[in-house]
């Protein structure tokens, strides 16, 4: 009986020691699984940039889901021949933000689907394979740049329709060069629908890659000194009212027109100005050069004393109805008697 006894405590005590062993394994067995995870994603990212990656997302105490979304949009990238340098920077521009890493790996989907994208665009297009990455590159930069799809859509159509009737050397330079001059426009802050107001209505004028060059040569040129929206808008009518790429940079585009009205409008009041009338009525003659001539010479009562009426021959450059003296004509005016 004592013997029997004594098995039965020996199997008790062995299952016992079985059951507080389990728990040190399974945590082992876990810590296991995430080595295996990093170690794969080591080996799947891109060799030069896996060691610093790897790190700081460790550093930053990425869940391992995370970390593991990562690994599977860049090597999505990798598979599909896209840059993951782009991918990576993103991650690192997150941390460095302190942007919550769920929004990290979300901006790095959105980056990696912004270059399928444009690489996919690049594809559509007359351009010979060798240039189809520089090409897919300068478009993804015109997206990160605030370029739209719609709209960069809307420029590759157009781009397409123009380079119908060229030859394949003069489609990818004005490919090119349009890309190019869109992703300027986008990095200067013109909104998206001018871009491509812009570029179409070059493109739908048979504007050429030189032309584009100088279009988009006088557009930086003429941002230097204003908004570079508003530079946009006026080539964008220009273009429309027929001015050629050399004739862009010398336009002042709607400045001109408000100008010659204000001329106009000043002139036609002139006729006003010798009339030692209210204060304001004398300033608008003089300044145009218009057609008053103040002959009329009011009376000066308006104007305030009782100085005599002002004759004002010249034509209103006066600037004041009736002061002290009743010299309503101004500069050019006779005094009161």
């Amino acid at each position: 009986m004592k013997k029997k006894n004594f098995i039965i405590s020996l199997m008790l005590l062995a299952c016992t020691s079985i059951a507080f062993a389990d728990e040190p394994l399974l945590e082992n067995t876990e810590l296991l699984a995430q080595e295996q995870a990093r170690e794969e994603l080591q080996t799947q990212i891109d060799k030069d940039e896996t060691p610093a990656l790897v790190e700081a997302m460790q550093r930053e105490q990425f869940r391992h889901t995370n970390m593991v979304r990562v690994q599977k949009i860049i090597e999505e990238a990798q598979e599909a021949g896209l840059p993951t340098k782009p991918l990576t920077d993103k991650v690192y521009e997150g941390i460095a933000k302190n942007v919550d890493e769920e929004r990290i790996v979300q901006a790095v989907s959105r980056v990696r689907n912004r270059y399928m994208h444009a690489y996919q665009q690049a594809l559509e297009l007359a351009v010979d394979p060798e240039e189809e990455k520089p090409l897919g590159d300068l478009i993804a930069g015109a997206y990160s740049a605030g370029l739209r799809q719609e709209e960069c859509d809307t420029i590759i159509a157009a781009l397409q329709t123009r380079t119908g009737t060229m030859n394949r050397s003069q489609a990818q330079e004005l490919t090119i060069q349009t890309m190019a001059t869109a992703r300027i426009m986008a990095h200067r802050d013109v909104q998206s629908e001018t871009i491509s107001e812009v570029l179409v209505s070059a493109l739908d004028n048979s504007f050429k890659a030189t032309d584009m060059e100088e279009l988009e040569r006088s557009f930086i040129n003429k941002a230097r000194h204003g908004s570079a929206e508003e530079v946009a808008q006026l080539f964008s009518d220009g273009i429309n009212q027929g001015l050629g790429s050399n004739e862009l940079g010398h336009r002042n585009g709607r400045d001109e027109g408000s100008n010659e009205g204000r001329g106009a409008n000043a002139g036609s009041g002139g006729g006003g100005a010798g009339s030692g009338g209210s204060n304001s009525s004398g300033n608008s003659g003089g300044n145009s050069g218009g057609s008053s001539s103040g002959s009329s010479g009011g009376s000066g009562s308006s104007g305030g004393n009782s100085g005599g009426s002002s004759s004002g021959s010249s034509g209103g450059s006066g600037s004041s109805g009736g002061n002290s003296n009743g010299s309503g004509g101004g500069a050019g005016g006779g005094r009161g008697k």
